[in-house]
């Protein structure tokens, strides 16, 4: 994939000038403004980076039944109740996580890009005692734990876009009261970014 030694350096600064592998996890939007900005967003870091990347898009594991257009969600508590609604946040950001690691299993890739949705995902991703409670909770098999392991390791850096919640909100709290594993002190040694835009003052700090 470009990487001259993988077990011996996990950043981006020895890649050729050839193909990088990158997953991107995209917005809680219409098909066609998710493939515009996977698009987008390669063209850019293509020419950022100097390399040429190949773009795997990663669906949502939730889609809208009465909605065939848009891609899917990553995450839609909708409960009134608000013990429920936390029960379900943490349930739909376990899932979503899961399904990252089935994808990175599957694709190996070296980068992670998300997106709005997909950036609040891929920035939790990066917080290594809230992936293994994820994989603990929903991975059965201890040949699957190792595999997910493996291919997690390939990873060299996550890019977190504008990271959202909701449109309607964006609280930090939301998030550490349904999964209060966020908020402990997290392991290093993963490149990540976090590129914040726009003029929204919320989610600028939600960012």
């Amino acid at each position: 994939d470009g990487i001259r030694d993988v077990e011996r350096s996990r950043g981006l600064g020895d890649v050729y000038k050839r193909q990088v592998k990158a997953l991107f996890l995209g917005p809680f939007a219409p098909e066609d403004v998710v493939a515009g900005k996977c698009s987008a967003w390669r063209n850019s870091l293509e020419e950022a980076m100097g390399i040429k990347l190949t773009m795997v898009l990663g669906d949502p594991p939730y889609v809208l039944e009465d909605d065939p257009d848009t891609k899917g969600y990553w995450v839609k508590p909708n409960m009134p109740n608000p013990d429920k609604r936390k029960k379900q946040l943490k349930k739909q950001i376990l899932e979503s996580i899961v399904t990252v690691l089935a994808y990175v299993e599957l694709h190996r890739p070296r980068v992670i890009i998300g997106i709005e949705q997909g950036g609040l995902i891929a920035g939790l991703c990066t917080l290594p005692l809230f992936v293994e409670k994820a994989c603990r909770m929903r991975i059965s098999t201890s040949d699957r734990m190792v595999a997910c392991r493996k291919a997690w390791a390939g990873v060299a850096a996550v890019i977190s876009v504008n990271p959202i919640f909701l449109p309607q909100r964006s609280l930090w709290t939301e998030i550490t009261e349904s999964c209060p594993e966020a908020a402990f002190l997290q392991p290093r040694g993963m490149h990540r970014a976090v590129v914040q835009g726009g003029h929204s003052y919320w989610r600028k700090s939600f960012g």
